[in-house]
């Protein structure tokens, strides 16, 4: 099994800014962990550090976290081999909660992804549900 490479990102997005680290191994074995299923080869792993090292984040947030990872997923396969495994890890994240809008933990792993693997951004379409009072991926 690899080491986790390990990459921080600093995501500007809405009026809400995201530091995160977050790594990545290639494995030859399927997670059989708690880790989330992005794809049949990617799967997300929350190992968040304790706070003050990390900010908590809730089930929702991590949706939204996989959410990003989900809208990168045909890049992100292309750059893991026939038969092998991407994992992703989720280590530290901080960000101002005053301001938080949970759609730019999407962007920020959208960030993470494009920036560790040289890859581009797609095209995401973004509706306002004004009812709801957010955003709609």
């Amino acid at each position: 099994m690899s080491e986790y490479i390990w990459k921080t990102s600093n995501y500007k997005g809405g009026r809400m800014g995201v530091i995160l680290e977050a790594g990545y191994q290639i494995v030859s074995d399927r997670p059989q962990d708690k880790s989330i299923k992005i794809t049949e080869k990617i799967y997300f792993k929350p190992m968040l550090l304790q706070y003050p090292k990390s900010e908590c984040l809730n089930n929702e947030d991590i949706k939204y976290f996989c959410a990003g990872l989900q809208l990168m997923r045909n890049s992100l396969s292309e750059a893991v081999q026939e038969g092998f495994y991407l994992v992703i890890g989720l280590r530290s994240i901080s960000f101002s909660e005053c301001y938080i809008q949970i759609e730019d933990f999407t962007g920020s792993a959208i960030l993470w992804a494009s920036e560790t693997f040289n890859i581009p951004i797609p095209d995401v379409d973004v509706y306002s549900d004004s009812w709801k009072s957010e955003f709609l991926l």
